[in-house]
């Protein structure tokens, strides 16, 4: 299921974000979801992604998850991770075809972080959902990993 909310003007491409692949009991990503991100990392391939940003850990949050699915999927891409240590140093405009690894949670941050209205209710247990934000607003699709054509993974019909 796709969801479309508020429009905002975007230059150039798409901002995809997606959440830590899933874990172990530990705070690390189990090793299935290591294996499985290299399909990840050829679905945002094939959508063009040039970029992949995460979060720096910080003292706060030992959440180790989010950067190192954002690495893996990196490491199968050929290309550098880039780090930040808040939202708000993600460019929110003139942005190209961008991947972002974040923490769940905290997604509804990256939302407003781009000027659009809404909240993002990501399901606890779903691994496989992107928020894909651009000229129409912001959408979630639940099962956008899942899906093995996306072709017009985010055309909102």
């Amino acid at each position: 299921m796709i969801k479309q909310h508020s429009q905002r003007e975007m230059v150039l491409g798409r901002l995809y974000i997606i959440r830590n692949q899933n874990g172990a009991l530990i705070n690390c990503t189990s090793a299935e979801s290591v294996v499985d991100t290299k399909r990840i990392a050829a679905i945002f391939r094939s959508l063009n992604v040039k970029r992949v940003i995460a979060r720096h850990l910080v003292e706060e949050s030992i959440h180790l998850r989010p950067l190192q699915s954002a690495a893996n999927i990196c490491a199968h891409m050929k290309l550098n991770l880039e780090l930040v240590n808040v939202s708000h140093e993600i460019p929110s405009n003139d942005i190209e075809d961008l991947l972002v690894v974040w923490n769940r949670d905290e997604v509804n941050e990256l939302i407003s972080r781009f000027g659009i209205l809404g909240q993002c209710a990501w399901p606890i247990d779903n691994y496989s959902g992107c928020v894909i934000i651009d000229a129409s607003g912001w959408r979630f699709d639940a099962r956008f990993l899942d899906d093995r054509s996306h072709s017009g993974c985010c055309v909102v019909s």
